[in-house]
């Protein structure tokens, strides 16, 4: 079944997505050790997030994400929240804020939500909440979808930090 978020056929389980979760702050933690700051900022396009900004993009989501499992799993009928997320981006400039710092939040949320994740009975993963944009989602829905965007961020960092410095 198609991704309600990103219209992608998500093939993980519940079981990998959790440990895709636990090994995406030992990647994101490796990969920025080995950044300057100046390589850390610097933005493959005008347009495009920098390898700082995609950290502090996902510290966001999984501070949003862990509001919407709360939602779900304590709220019948729970109205989810949609976030703007370049707006976040700019008006919270992430492109000013510490790396490490980011870094740090997002280990900090994701350590406490898988926990929270590996805690629940299966009867759990089927609850569901109701997002402005995406209508009904489901727990489960909602974090195969997340380890699929764990994925591709991850690998944006990756690229950008194997990536040369231009020279101009």
């Amino acid at each position: 079944m198609s991704c309600p978020m990103c219209h992608k056929n998500h093939t993980y389980t519940i079981d990998q997505a959790l440990t895709n979760f636990a090994a995406t702050g030992r990647r994101l933690e490796r990969i920025a050790s080995g950044l300057s700051a100046k390589k850390a900022a610097a933005r493959p396009a005008p347009d495009k997030w920098s390898a700082k900004e995609i950290i502090c993009h996902l510290s966001d989501c999984e501070l949003v994400y862990g509001y919407r499992y709360r939602k779900i799993l304590s709220e019948p009928e729970a109205t989810l929240a949609a976030f703007d997320q370049e707006a976040w981006a700019n008006k919270l400039r992430y492109r000013d804020l510490p790396l490490k710092s980011a870094l740090a939040t997002f280990k900090a949320l994701r350590s406490g939500h898988i926990a929270l994740l590996k805690s629940l009975p299966r009867s759990a993963w089927n609850k569901s909440g109701q997002h402005p944009s995406y209508g009904a989602l489901t727990l489960r829905q909602i974090v195969v979808h997340l380890a699929d965007h764990d994925r591709n961020h991850v690998a944006q960092v990756e690229r950008l930090a194997a990536k040369r410095p231009s020279k101009k």
